[in-house]
């Protein structure tokens, strides 16, 4: 789990990810709830607010092993998430009451779709380096969003950037 946010009725909303999996990390214990399993990247679980109880709210669509949700953030103004994709490299914005996926939108092409299809062309766990949304925020009539461009890995690239879009009413 990395992306964290709350509705505007105290429930607390969390992101599935393999971004912290593998060598150096270990496993903290079974958890009871299976939508947390390796299987179910991308998944957006909702804690009840007043008692804890999880409810799978949504899938953000990953092909084969997606590598999950990157970040999540509310939108109170308009009753939506919207949710970056480690998989894809898309910003999903989901119904805030059902969760159903409204559109996606690729920052890259610059290209908005109804729906929540993934990019059949990712085909591998995580999108490329420099193609990678993470952080997600919406302020009045934006939504920011960070593209992870370099790690301890990649540095030959563009810096890692925040980059804005304008959303409609």
């Amino acid at each position: 789990v990395f992306g964290l946010t709350l509705d505007a009725r105290g429930n607390i909303y969390v992101g599935h990810t393999l971004i912290y999996t593998g060598v150096g990390y270990s496993n903290i214990g079974t958890l009871p709830n299976p939508w947390f399993r390796p299987n179910t990247t991308g998944t957006i679980t909702r804690l009840n607010g007043f008692n804890g109880a999880p409810f799978k709210f949504q899938n953000i669509p990953q092909f084969g092993t997606g590598s999950g949700a990157g970040n999540i953030c509310y939108n109170v103004d308009h009753n939506c998430f919207y949710v970056t994709s480690l998989h894809d490299g898309r910003i999903y914005r989901l119904n805030g009451t059902t969760g159903t996926i409204m559109s996606n939108y690729n920052p890259f092409s610059n290209t908005l779709m109804m729906g929540g299809v993934a990019d059949p062309m990712a085909v591998t766990p995580f999108s490329p380096v420099a193609k990678r949304v993470w952080a997600v925020e919406r302020l009045r009539d934006r939504v920011y969003f960070s593209v992870w461009s370099q790690d301890g890995s990649n540095t030959g690239g563009a810096a890692n950037t925040i980059r804005s879009v304008r959303i409609g009413p």
